[in-house]
């Protein structure tokens, strides 16, 4: 699906139109071939590197192809099972335009286009500031995983909160959590490469504007894959703590069997005698079970002293 928006810097609204404009912005979303196919005939892009976009392993970089700039980072989004993945969009800058395509339909994307007329953020750009949108949309990614880290953050706690009563579910979030925070290193980290490559303004014509745009988006990644390195830290120190308080919490059911294992083993050893079929000493008293039996209290208590005391 192709819908294409536009905005003048006088203009209050972000407008979606019927027909291409100069200084359009092209939202490209899981595209048909046909689709793929206007895109290379009309705007001349590289068929290949579309398809690298809707390539679900696609990697950050940057790419310079026919005077048209491709940029490609990986911004993070929910399955509707609810599992958190991020999925590769790939930002093309033309000479007339800008295109993002992506294979997934992204709440960002939907929420960057809604914003209030009024709000100063509508104002703050434009479709016709090829650079400066650019910019805006890798703003809106940052702000989007400063979203997710805030979720993800807020369940660390509240599992960290309850250690002494951790179930397997729980460590089975903290497993999701690490492969999850992992991939948002991995999408980070390369896409920091990129902002500097930008900022070397082989890329783009940057405005001092722009470089400091650029600088502050360094700033916003930085900070980040901090917060993503230290959650993974306190996830694995819980991981850790989870796996002591398990250990601790066996060890003493493993004891309290081997206790009562031992308290039980001696009133059978004694009473297994008197099952036997042959004749044995004070058989034919009718008292004799009850001695039997308080026996086996009295030799049973040395034992539970013992472990008592240990």
């Amino acid at each position: 699906m192709i819908k294409i928006y536009y905005k003048k810097i006088n203009d209050k609204k972000l407008q979606e139109i019927d027909k291409f404009l100069v200084g359009s912005w092209m939202c490209v979303n899981d595209p048909t071939e046909e689709e793929i196919n206007f895109l290379n005939k009309k705007f001349f892009l590289d068929k290949d590197l579309i398809e690298d976009a809707l390539d679900p392993f696609e990697v950050p970089r940057v790419e310079l192809s026919d005077g048209i700039i491709y940029i490609f980072t990986r911004i993070p989004a929910r399955e509707e099972n609810g599992k958190i993945i991020t999925v590769p969009i790939l930002i093309a800058v033309g000479n007339n335009f800008v295109t993002t395509i992506t294979s997934h339909k992204l709440s960002l994307l939907s929420s960057f286009l809604k914003r209030d007329d009024d709000s100063k953020k509508d104002n703050d750009f434009s479709t016709t500031q090829k650079t400066k949108l650019v910019l805006q949309i890798f703003l809106a990614i940052d702000q989007e995983y400063s979203k997710f880290f805030a979720e993800i953050n807020k369940e660390i706690k509240n599992i960290g909160l309850n250690l002494e009563s951790i179930k397997n579910k729980n460590v089975i979030q903290f497993v999701s959590f690490e492969e999850i925070l992992g991939d948002f290193i991995n999408s980070l980290v390369p896409t920091n490469s990129s902002f500097k490559n930008m900022l070397s303004g082989r890329f783009l014509n940057l405005y001092e504007e722009d470089k400091d745009l650029i600088e502050n988006l360094l700033l916003d990644n930085e900070q980040l894959i901090a917060t993503c390195e230290t959650n993974l830290k306190n996830i694995i120190n819980m991981r850790k703590a989870c796996s002591t308080i398990m250990t601790n919490n066996l060890n003493k059911s493993i004891e309290l069997l081997t206790l009562v294992a031992a308290l039980i083993a001696i009133p059978t050893l004694i009473t297994s005698f008197y099952g036997m079929n042959v004749h044995l000493p004070f058989a034919e008293y009718k008292e004799t079970s009850l001695y039997i039996i308080g026996v086996s209290i009295i030799a049973s208590c040395p034992i539970l002293f013992f472990f008592l005391k240990k």
